[in-house]
């Protein structure tokens, strides 16, 4: 990686991180050398069902897919855009086998740190512990503001709502993929375009 690509990195990282909590410069320093770059093909799986997760990782660039692989068709969970802090926090936490798999749908390029490093982590500084609370807290209030428009927002509605506040998702995302995303055929999500483009 040039070294001007790696220093706007490391920069996005800390500006996502000091956005949940500042942080320290000792514990910044140690988190810059542990942290490790992986980089994903458009079509390349981070995860598959199935897999013990144990690693956290930070999206600098690029889009990623989560989805359920179940026998009949696949139904797409989320899709994760850059920059974010992302793992299956089941999986990673309790060390279980993931129930879901995470597709790149665009080339991707991430930093990860070991489950293991976390954990060491949470008796090295209070800061890790604080951020680790805030971070679970946000996860937590996503998941309950999502559950809730999928129970009061119809499939059109739902489309309204991510052109005015997830345009990205509209843009970058194929429609087969957001119409599982909807819980609709992409021919019902074709007509919805078309009546909000009409």
């Amino acid at each position: 990686m040039p070294v001007e690509q790696a220093v706007g990195a490391w920069t996005t990282i800390r500006e996502t991180i000091e956005r949940i909590a500042p942080i320290p410069e000792s514990e910044w320093a140690y988190a810059c050398a542990r942290m490790r770059p992986l980089s994903l093909l458009k079509g390349q799986h981070l995860i598959r069902e199935g897999d013990r997760v144990d690693r956290l990782y930070f999206v600098m660039e690029g889009l990623l897919r989560v989805y359920y692989p179940t026998p009949e068709r696949e139904l797409n969970r989320s899709f994760v855009f850059a920059p974010r802090f992302f793992t299956n926090s089941i999986s990673f936490r309790e060390q279980l086998p993931s129930h879901y798999a995470v597709e790149a749908l665009e080339p991707t390029d991430l930093y990860y740190v070991t489950y293991e490093m976390v954990q060491a982590s949470y008796d090295r500084h209070p800061f890790w512990e604080h951020f680790g609370r805030l971070m679970a807290q946000q996860e937590f209030l996503q998941k309950e503001w999502k559950e809730w428009r999928f129970r009061r927002f119809s499939p059109a509605e739902h489309y309204q709502y991510l052109q005015e506040h997830v345009p990205r998702l509209i843009h970058r995302v194929p429609l087969y993929h957001l119409a599982s995303y909807l819980g609709v055929t992409p021919e019902t999500l074709s007509r919805i375009r078309s009546r909000r483009s009409g």
